[in-house]
């Protein structure tokens, strides 16, 4: 059995292979691990001060090594920008806004992001750093993420429109409440669940452990809803689950390979 990592000797070693020793931690800065199934890591810092608060990294990478050291070092450039902040006050760090001719994604992920992370890339391409990692990309161990149960709603058949939620882990296959779900979110009760390989699930909404929405789920529907399905349909690891006292998958009655994408 693996041991769990110990995020603050990890800390330690990345920081000394990695930035030279140049990080800081701020007083009563906390490294720890969370069981958020949405974010993969995310660094806090106060707003006033800009010294730096907490890493978390999500719990489900102890098993993931690579995605894990990956997480933890993209985070740690965050820190760097603070305190390179707190030391100079140029908001250059900070990368809040677009420098002319240099890369922007969003707040945080500017300039300076991607000159140290193409830097540390160069020197030491084992890190497969990104802006936005995917459970499941080349830095997991496939075999490791288990499977997952997905809820299809079938919105607009004529249309081709429709919505893929994901189900708690520990969640019942209960019909009825799932039904109630999804005509709560869609006004429509055309619904099957499938289970489908780890990797396959990623990036869809989750319910509650009660099948329930979540706060504040917006009615939305997929965007490209048909091929999406049907992509997770042909997986050789897919398994349909029944209804009771069904004898063959609930959205095979309406079969939206035949359905006009919107």
């Amino acid at each position: 059995m693996n041991s769990v990592p110990n995020l603050q000797q990890l800390f330690t070693e990345y920081n000394q292979t990695y930035f030279a020793e140049q990080i800081i931690p701020s007083l009563d800065f906390i490294l720890r691990f969370s069981n958020t199934e949405k974010f993969a890591g995310w660094f806090t810092y106060c707003p006033e001060t800009h010294e730096d608060w907490t890493i978390t990294v999500a719990r489900r990478l102890k098993d993931h090594p690579r995605a894990l050291r990956s997480t933890l070092v993209h985070e740690m450039i965050h820190m760097l920008a603070h305190q390179r902040f707190r030391e100079t006050a140029d908001e250059y760090y900070l990368d809040l806004l677009p420098q002319a001719d240099q890369p922007f994604i969003n707040k945080g992920h500017g300039a300076f992001f991607f000159s140290e992370m193409n830097r540390l890339n160069r020197l030491f391409p084992e890190l497969g750093l990104t802006i936005i990692s995917c459970f499941g990309d080349a830095l997991y161990e496939v075999e490791k993420i288990p499977p997952a149960r997905l809820l299809v709603v079938s919105i607009n058949k004529a249309l081709g429109k429709g919505m893929i939620y994901r189900l708690h882990e520990n969640a019942p296959i209960d019909w009825e409440t799932l039904q109630s779900t999804a005509h709560l979110l869609h006004d429509s009760r055309d619904i099957s669940v499938i289970q489908v390989a780890g990797p396959l699930a990623e990036g869809f909404p989750y319910l509650r452990k009660d099948n329930l929405p979540r706060a504040n789920m917006k009615r939305l529907s997929l965007r490209n809803f048909v091929p999406t399905l049907n992509k997770l349909r042909a997986d050789s690891n897919t398994v349909y689950q029944l209804k009771p006292a069904q004898t063959k998958p609930y959205y095979s009655q309406s079969p939206f390979s035949q359905a006009r994408a919107g």
